[in-house]
């Protein structure tokens, strides 16, 4: 699992200032606590369950099994479709009698108008229109196909949760296990719907808009999943996951591949419970991509902040799961003491604007990272006072947002 902290890059944005900021690359692993942490838990054991045969033999027995049970059946059928013809011909008795009785009501109105009349509506003179009567067709009977083996869909479904679901932090076992089912269920889709749309291109040649058509295709599916967890004989969740009520939409200019679609939804739908079950118990691994801005040191005036950026470097790449992080601790504390001497309004001062912001956004990543939420929370603050473009107050509710996840998983695991 891929996770980018945001990390803030300040080359794009030009003050008209002298310092010349630079950004050191990082990159380090986190681990994402859990939102609801179970501290009994000490492995788990998850089964998968598919709707889907787990080899071609399996795809053949089934297909034999169908025809029999279609062919016990097939007197049922036949019975149904007879009572359904009867009440066609008792429909149809009733059509024959409202058609008769409308008839009449239309030729009595007729026969009294006056002759100059019944002249101007001669071609619209009442017609006697009997419904055709209903013909019964014997349903045919079940015969035995081979299946397609090219299109069938098959999953081992030890191999489906040996391959997908893994509670993060935690061994594979029965001892203090997280029990869980994950129940993967029919695949749903529309056919596939060919659409047009017009639009203009510029004719270079004739120098004149023209119009033109483009043609593609719609379709959509779904594939909804249950999960039951369980531990030590008592249950903690079951439910549909409702992202996977939702329907996805394909568009594209080729008619898709509704047979790869299905085959690929069944890998979507493991990976959204497995990171539903982690998200709640798991301790997730998490690579990080992380920029320290640091003041180019010409002439030692920013001893201080490269000094900060070594110790965060460090930091970043040493951090351990509850092992206490002196460097990313002495270079917030650098920081902090340079935010001291921040003078927004003199483009001459050391730590000017530009050093204020990329400053402010170093401790607030670092703090969160430690789990320093006061001095996170703090920073925060202080960023929001300042005056903000709509891309920096974005980038404020994307930390603001980090930090909130961040410090509810912790709290959780309190």
């Amino acid at each position: 699992m891929k996770y980018f902290l945001l990390a803030l890059t300040l080359s794009v944005f030009h003050f008209g200032f002298s310092q010349k900021i630079n950004e050191e690359k990082i990159k380090f692993t986190d681990t994402r606590l859990p939102l609801k942490p179970i501290k009994t838990i000490k492995s788990y054991n998850f089964t998968v369950v598919s709707p889907y045969p787990e080899n071609n033999n399996s795809v053949k027995e089934f297909a034999q099994k169908k025809y029999q049970e279609e062919l016990a059946n097939y007197p049922n059928v036949v019975a149904e479709s007879e009572r359904k013809y009867d009440e066609q011909l008792k429909k149809h008795e009733d059509d024959v009698a409202t058609a008769r009785e409308n008839f009449r009501i239309e030729n009595e109105a007729f026969d009294k108008m006056t002759l100059i009349e019944r002249m101007a509506l001669k071609d619209q003179k009442p017609v006697l229109r009997l419904p055709t009567k209903p013909t019964y067709y014997k349903p045919s009977e079940p015969r035995f196909v081979e299946p397609d083996l090219t299109r069938s869909i098959t999953f081992d479904t030890k191999m489906l949760s040996t391959m997908y679901l893994k509670l993060h932090g935690f061994e594979k076992g029965s001892d203090q296990a997280l029990v869980g089912k994950v129940t993967i269920y029919n695949f749903e889709y529309t056919e596939p719907e060919r659409k047009s749309r017009e639009y203009n291109v510029y004719d270079k040649a004739s120098g004149r808009t023209i119009p033109k058509i483009e043609y593609y295709y719609v379709a959509t599916y779904r594939r909804t999943v249950e999960v039951s967890l369980e531990h030590n004989g008592a249950g903690i969740y079951s439910g549909i996951l409702e992202s996977t009520t939702e329907y996805k939409k394909y568009e594209g200019v080729n008619p898709p591949n509704m047979i790869a679609i299905e085959k690929k939804s069944v890998e979507d739908a493991l990976v959204i419970a497995n990171d539903f079950i982690n998200n709640n118990y798991g301790y997730s691994p998490l690579d990080v991509d992380r920029e320290v801005s640091f003041v180019k040191n010409k002439d030692g005036d920013y001893d201080d902040l490269e000094k900060a950026k070594g110790f965060a470097v460090s930091g970043y790449t040493s951090l351990k799961r509850d092992v206490k992080n002196t460097d990313l601790e002495d270079a917030i504390a650098i920081w902090i003491k340079a935010l001291g001497e921040s003078d927004l309004e003199d483009k001459k001062a050391r730590i000017d604007e530009k050093v204020t912001r990329v400053l402010l956004v170093n401790t607030i990543d670092a703090a969160i990272t430690i789990n320093d939420f006061k001095t996170a929370e703090t920073q925060i603050k202080a960023y929001e006072a300042l005056k903000n473009s709509n891309s920096e107050k974005k980038m404020i509710e994307a930390l603001r947002a980090q930090y909130s996840d961040k410090k509810a998983r912790f709290e959780a695991a309190i």
